[in-house]
């Protein structure tokens, strides 16, 4: 549950605590930024400009956890990965405004960076706390569908990708991923539907 930096604070404690055991990390959107990256990527294609209110409050939520975490300081390298990831954000609502439609493509897209803002603040938090991270792209190893908003896995594409990916860099303490991200074959964005960051981490 990454509801707060309290909570990534806790991820850390637990995992410094069982170091001796490799880990694999699967992140979730911190709660209830899934929901407001739909009602952004709505507010944005029904052509509104206040969709900047809601980006505005995601942004918002996420730096001050980066903040409240010591990272803007002691790994600045993140602060610039989130502010990056904002402002793709940003553009592509744009584009969502202009064509003025919200398709389940795009929505996929769009709620992938709640997954993908996680990933990043754990990776440098646990960095921080002095464990050797391994990140992934979940995208380089979930293969799935082109079904959009509920998308079935590959099975045997992904499985072999996730066992030759792991065991070709076995340097980690935990390896950190996002649940709930996949890749279409042609190489979109895919998410697997309500529980998918728990199948993700059984895959």
């Amino acid at each position: 549950s990454l509801a707060s930096s309290a909570a990534f604070q806790r991820v850390g404690d637990v995992l410094t605590a069982r170091k001796k055991t490799q880990r694999v990390v699967v992140c979730s959107a911190m709660g209830g930024i899934t929901n407001a990256l739909l009602e952004l990527g709505a507010s944005a294609a029904t052509g509104q400009a206040l969709f900047h209110e809601p980006l505005s409050r995601i942004r918002k939520r996420h730096l001050d956890v980066c903040v409240e975490l010591g990272l803007n300081e002691r790994v600045p390298s993140v602060e610039k990965e989130l502010i990056q990831m904002l402002e793709e954000l940003e553009e592509f609502c744009r584009g969502l405004n202009l064509l003025g439609e919200f398709s389940p493509k795009s929505a996929d897209f769009v709620i992938s960076f709640g997954e993908r803002f996680a990933v990043a603040l754990v990776s440098a938090h646990l960095n921080q706390c002095g464990l050797t991270v391994r990140r992934i792209d979940a995208r380089e190893w979930i293969c799935t569908d082109g079904q959009h908003g509920n998308a079935d896995v590959q099975m045997d594409a992904s499985i072999s990708a996730i066992v030759k990916g792991v065991e070709d860099d076995l340097d980690f303490d935990v390896l950190v991923t996002e649940g709930f991200i996949g890749k279409a074959p042609d190489g979109s964005t895919t998410t697997l539907g309500r529980g998918g960051s728990d199948y993700t981490a059984s895959l």
